[in-house]
């Protein structure tokens, strides 16, 4: 009986002393899962795009409001930037430049003092907007941003301290109107008009045609307009693309969704299409509204080929059956000529 025991006290010692060396050895190696996950900074902000339009000398108040949705305290600090477009797709790049053209960083007056928000916890912040009585007429904008940041100290030897910090921000997009209507313009132009997802056969087809060639793949057609805004207003342009087969039937029509273009940017609008079968040459005609109050039209045609594997494969089919059939009957009309003849 003290055998037993002896054997299984170190039995247990045994296999405590190696998972204790075991766990010390991994949590060594992995040091993340030694201690918790640190607090991270969060902030959102409401609304995320503010518009008004202003005479020079005009005022307006209103506010912004930012929400702490994280499990600990924010430390927020107001700051404000100018922008601009920084790609064709809706990206932008903030910047600091108060004698920039379209700038409106100057106009916006709030408290920039940092503040507090407790977990959950919203708070608004209240601002004016006073434009210049010299303000220039056009599109002027700027961004204010709510940078936050959280504070905590890990139980490490060193007490290293480490901040994280993140911002969420609204937009304001001011248009200063022109009384005299002599230095305002609202104007614009497509810049390309190109179809995407057709598979080439190849890129002589192209060369010969003049106009895309391909099959449609079982992802949908994607057609792309690039508009160019050359006026000093920022516009929301809208269009849509109606598609013709070879006979003048209407086969498809595409709506482009309305979006922002500030002043000298190039904007992709793009909008899928997934036909149920396509044989032959189409013609998409672009109508695109931009303007004021999209009261301006510009259009735009592509052509383009396009063939359905199961549809082509059906009609090749077709084609080769018939092919054997009259191949077959003219092999068995000349055999019996060459019976008569005998």
């Amino acid at each position: 009986m003290r055998k037993f025991i002896y054997s299984s006290t170190h039995l247990f010692i045994y296999l405590s002393t190696h998972l204790f060396i075991y766990l010390s050895t991994y949590l060594f190696l992995h040091p993340q899962f030694a201690y918790a996950t640190a607090p991270q900074a969060s902030i959102q902000v409401s609304p995320l795009i503010l518009e008004y339009t202003l005479m020079p000398g005009q005022s307006q108040k209103d506010l912004i409001v930012f929400f702490n949705p994280s499990s600990v305290t924010q430390i927020v600090t107001p700051k404000i930037y100018d922008f601009v477009a920084a790609d064709e797709v809706g990206g932008l790049k903030f910047f600091d430049d108060p004698g920039w053209q379209f700038s409106a960083s100057r106009w916006i007056l709030f408290n920039q003092e940092p503040f507090e928000l407790a977990p959950k916890e919203e708070k608004a912040l209240p601002f004016t907007i006073l434009v210049p009585e010299e303000a220039e007429p056009g599109s002027h904008y700027a961004a204010v941003f709510g940078e936050a940041r959280s504070v905590y100290e890990e139980e490490t030897q060193d007490q290293i301290r480490v901040k994280v910090h993140v911002g969420a921000g609204t937009l304001f997009l001011i248009n200063v109107p022109d009384v005299l209507g002599e230095r305002s313009s609202y104007s614009g132009h497509i810049v390309s008009f190109q179809i995407h997802g057709l598979k080439q056969i190849k890129n002589g087809f192209k060369r010969i045609t003049r106009v895309p060639v391909g099959f449609v793949g079982n992802q949908p057609l994607t057609f792309i307009v690039r508009f160019k805004n050359t006026g000093n207003f920022y516009q929301k342009p809208e269009g849509k693309i109606e598609v013709f087969n070879l006979l003048g039937k209407k086969t498809g029509e595409i709506m482009l969704k309305k979006q922002r273009v500030l002043p000298g940017a190039v904007i992709q609008f793009k909008a899928s299409w997934k036909p149920k079968f396509l044989f032959g040459l189409y013609l998409a005609h672009l109508k695109f509204s931009y303007g004021r109050e999209n009261n301006l039209t510009t259009e735009g045609r592509l052509k383009f080929i396009a063939f359905s594997p199961l549809l082509l494969g059906l009609l090749l089919g077709a084609v080769f059956l018939i092919l054997g059939i009259l191949f077959y009957r003219n092999a068995k009309f000349a055999k019996k000529e060459q019976k008569r003849n005998a």
